[in-house]
């Protein structure tokens, strides 16, 4: 099907893009509009999730382009809350795929990569280690994205805050808990972090090598595995997704709970068992007093 067939909305978003895209725009748009038997204006966002789950399940790469041109089309139309769903579903496959590909510092690797972060802040000879030590200090206990810790200025810090200007225009104030990292924020310049976000990548691969991570590990983990240990760190201590996903700016708590993934789930298993154990001692306890107080009164028996 070509792309002169596509509805007209949809044309209309794909004016100026390749004939390769166009292409696989309209097999992907038609073939939706087919299985919801229905024109763009008419579809609801149930049509979208059960095409998601029945005719794209496992197929992630298709079903990212799909939402991606639906959610502009949507746009084009006017229905706002149904262009967001589908952004929002995007999302939640992007992030996903990250959490599968990638992963978080287990707590050694932290307190490795944690000592190493401050011998660089505290090394004043080296300007250049020590403005990345507080970059990735800054993203570690703050939980900022890469890009948003990139774009910060003098402005954007203030007394125990910092704030950022995250994904669709939201501006978020994010507390700092140490005043000595704003403090060497504010010696930085107008812009405290004047680099490229490849040459953060390669200084990160540097600060896991000197931290003695293996090879291995240092192939595997990027810059945004800093946010994703920060995130898991406080989803464990406060055990509340809405606390974590307001840190993380992120649309809804789905997203948060499929952005940590794995780790999300390994932490309420831990959870789980210590609570069972809390339990297990509780009971004993209270059979040994009980044993015990019956062994201590007097016999009742006449001599």
């Amino acid at each position: 099907m070509g792309s002169g067939e596509l509805p007209l909305e949809v044309e209309a978003v794909l004016f100026g893009k390749s004939e390769s895209t166009k292409r696989a725009v309209a097999k992907h748009v038609s073939r939706f509009l087919r299985w919801a038997g229905k024109p763009l204006s008419e579809v609801a966002r149930e049509d979208v999730d059960r095409y998601l789950l029945t005719e794209l399940a496992g197929r992630k790469r298709a079903a990212q382009l799909l939402l991606l041109y639906l959610a502009k089309a949507f746009d084009y139309i006017g229905r706002r809350d149904l262009a967001e769903h589908c952004r929002e579903r995007r999302r939640g496959i992007r992030v996903y795929e990250e959490e599968q590909r990638r992963g978080a510092l287990t707590g050694e690797e932290l307190a490795r990569v944690a000592r190493t972060i401050d011998l660089w802040i505290s090394n004043r000879l080296d300007r250049k280690r020590r403005m990345m030590g507080l970059l990735f200090k800054l993203i570690v206990l703050t939980g900022v994205r890469l890009s948003e810790a990139l774009s910060l200025t003098q402005e954007d810090v203030g007394d125990g805050v910092i704030t950022v200007r995250g994904k669709g225009g939201r501006v978020q104030a994010k507390p700092v808990p140490d005043p000595k990292l704003l403090e060497l924020l504010r010696g930085l310049g107008p812009r405290p972090f004047p680099v490229a976000a490849r040459t953060v990548e390669a200084w990160f691969k540097r600060l896991l090598r000197e931290a003695g991570l293996p090879e291995q590990r240092v192939r595997e983990l990027k810059v945004h595995d800093l946010r994703r240990t920060f995130a898991l760190l406080l989803y464990e201590e406060t055990m509340d997704i809405e606390l974590v996903r307001e840190f993380l700016g992120h649309s809804s708590s789905k997203v948060t709970e499929i952005y940590l993934g794995r780790g999300m789930k390994q932490i309420q298993a831990r959870r789980r068992a210590q609570a069972a154990q809390l339990v297990s001692r509780k009971l004993q306890s209270l059979t040994s007093s009980s044993a015990s107080s019956s062994a201590s009164q007097p016999s009742s028996g006449k001599a």
